[in-house]
């Protein structure tokens, strides 16, 4: 790189140049790098969570149907912004599967509810 105050070289990963001082701005194709890096990495810490909540959404779905249903939007939320392939469609299917679930059983529980009213 070149100082654009000065004119003199400037050694790759210096954020000033040595002679004037002069702040050294990135490139816009290192700046858009280091964001693609950092989402990959933010994605990568997303994907076990969105496996483990639709995991648990599932779990929850048969025994109360409500939490179920709350737990499975949270994992299809979190299994969205995963982005990574198998993890967040493991995520995705699970949670899913917990918010049909659970959307059955909360049938089950207030018609078990009305039941219980009229007898």
């Amino acid at each position: 790189m070149i100082c654009k105050n000065c004119g003199a070289k400037i050694a790759d990963g210096n954020s000033r140049c040595k002679k004037c001082n002069t702040p050294v701005n990135k490139p816009k194709a290192e700046t858009k790098m280091e964001m693609h890096m950092y989402n990959a990495i933010f994605d990568r810490r997303l994907h076990v969570p969105s496996l483990l909540v639709g995991l648990a959404a599932l779990a929850l779905a048969f025994f109360t149907g409500y939490g179920g249903i709350a737990l499975g939007i949270v994992g299809l939320i979190l299994a969205r912004r995963a982005r990574e392939k198998y993890a967040s469609a493991t995520g995705h299917m699970f949670s899913f599967i917990a918010l049909i679930v659970g959307a059955f059983m909360t049938l089950i529980i207030i018609a078990n509810n009305i039941n219980a009213l009229n007898a």
